[in-house]
């Protein structure tokens, strides 16, 4: 990510999850922010596809001027399968 260092305001990452965390459209507690510079990384698991494009968006809209590389993953959850109950 070049030759700056990170950007360790805790206050603007912490702001940054706590509106993933609050925005309706994501409600995602467990996206990592990193800020390097002008660019916001998003790293860890979201739920859905519509979630994770939701987090970058979100983003977009509380940081315009920063640029936004979403490396977070789609949930691969399992469906349940029946299961048989024994008596």
């Amino acid at each position: 990510m070049g030759d700056r260092p990170k950007d360790l305001n805790p206050y603007l990452i912490e702001h940054v999850r706590d509106a993933l965390a609050h925005d309706p459209r994501v409600g995602e507690l467990d996206v990592v922010v990193e800020i390097d510079g002008e660019t916001v990384v998003l790293s860890g698991t979201v739920a859905t596809a519509d979630r994770q494009e939701a987090a970058a968006d979100a983003v977009r809209d509380l940081l315009p001027n920063h640029h936004v590389r979403d490396e977070t993953e789609v949930a691969d959850f399992v469906e349940p399968t029946e299961v048989e109950h024994l008596p």
